[in-house]
């Protein structure tokens, strides 16, 4: 029995100690990391990330892949002049494909204080090289890539414009939105999100749209070949042979298939709001300015004949 108890406040002692060493104040550091890489003769380039944003372009430099990754991590007070050791990227280019992995080290505490560490990624691809991003926690957008891509992510939402590769996105929580005016194919799903796709009229294309709990729109679109079934839609647009197939499937939200004009009209609608909403604000703000200048002027008038009156 008294053995027990020895071990017993043993252990809460060790577990107090590492609680109050580990319970110190923090401080949030940032710090930018560039990376330039040859991508000549590879066939594909693949990262991985656990927490933070992606944002990925077109890189106009043939057979170079440029990466911007900017940390940030919570650090003690005495590491604030040191590099952030707690987040390693790590490069691996000895094969056919490149690999970019991105390994944020747990804190060792077993009460102790749980720092923020995420890497938010600006990453500049060519042509030509097969894409594959794996996103556990923050949002990703990808624009202008001619690329075929396979993107995974686990929360976050999904933001794709005028991609025209071919698309595989698999999602577990995040919204999904695609801007597309051409494309080899997509394959668009989520668990938990809603999906938007967003296309010219005048093109060709074949869709299918499976939902389990919410609503399936393409009101705007004359379709042809359409079918219609109980979580179930298929269209397609135009009545050629397509051009190319999306197919877009979420458990929870709805699907909707917009004209890319009025999804366009719609943000200059917004964008219009915004501006008459910031006028009102100046035009108020000039009217307070005015007030306050008036009330400035008749104190300083008053103050004037007060002086006067002294004198």
């Amino acid at each position: 029995m008294k053995i027990i108890s020895v071990i017993f406040v043993t252990v809460l002692f060790v577990g107090s100690f590492i609680f109050l060493t580990g319970c110190g104040k923090r401080y949030t550091k940032n710090e930018t990391e560039t990376f330039i890489l040859n991508a000549e003769g590879k066939s594909g380039f693949n990262l991985t990330n656990a927490n933070g944003e992606m944002k990925i372009y077109k890189n106009d430099v043939s057979d170079e892949i440029k990466i911007i990754a900017h940390k940030t991590a919570d650090v003690r007070k005495r590491d604030l002049d040191e590099p952030i050791d707690a987040i390693q990227i790590e490069i691996d280019s000895s094969g056919n494909e490149i690999t970019v992995e991105t390994n944020m080290k747990s804190d060792n505490f077993i009460f102790g204080f749980r720092g923020k560490k995420e890497v938010f990624y600006e990453i500049y691809v060519p042509e030509n090289i097969n894409l594959v991003f794996e996103n556990q926690n923050g949002e990703v957008s990808i624009n202008d890539i001619t690329n075929d891509i396979n993107l995974i992510v686990t929360n976050g939402q999904i933001s794709l414009n005028n991609t025209t590769g071919k698309l595989n996105v698999e999602s577990t929580n995040g919204r999904i939105s695609c801007q597309a005016t051409d494309t080899k194919g997509m394959n668009l799903q989520t668990v938990n999100g809603s999906i938007e796709v967003s296309v010219p009229d005048n093109i060709k294309l074949k869709f299918t749209a499976e939902v389990q709990n919410g609503n399936i729109n393409h009101e705007q679109f004359e379709l042809t070949n359409s079918e219609s079934k109980k979580n179930f839609f298929s269209g397609q647009i135009g009545t050629d042979t397509p051009d190319f197939e999306i197919h877009a499937e979420t458990i929870n939200g709805s699907i909707t298939f917009k004209k890319l004009a009025v999804a366009e009209n719609e943000v200059s609608g917004k964008s219009r709001d915004m501006l008459e909403q910031a006028e009102k604000e100046l035009e108020e703000a000039e009217k307070i300015f005015e007030e306050k200048k008036r009330h400035y002027d008749q104190l300083k008038k008053e103050s004037k004949d007060t002086l006067k009156a002294d004198i």
